[in-house]
């Protein structure tokens, strides 16, 4: 049996994947904002700005998914004796 089919509470917590692609694009985002910043034509200003707006799209989803989970059981619904804060 899992533990969400016994009534116990998962941890709530950043997964290892969510980790390393948090990492990788904000590196990616840093790189990307320097390059835009440096830029002699329009085209990698556009993509350095690309990938610094792509990071921090990821990284403002990943707060929210987390501050959505603390507020639920995990799946979408409300616990019973309300939201742990």
């Amino acid at each position: 049996m899992s533990n969400s089919d016994k009534g116990e509470k998962r941890p709530i917590g950043a997964d290892g994947v969510s980790i390393v692609i948090g990492a990788l694009l904000t590196v990616a985002g840093v790189v990307g904002l320097f390059m835009a910043g440096h830029a002699m034509d329009l085209g990698i200003r556009i993509f350095g700005l690309g990938l610094g707006v792509l990071a921090i799209v990821y990284i403002v989803g990943e707060i929210n998914r987390h501050y959505a989970a603390v507020e639920t059981d995990g799946e979408g619904h409300l616990p019973a004796d309300g939201p742990d804060l």
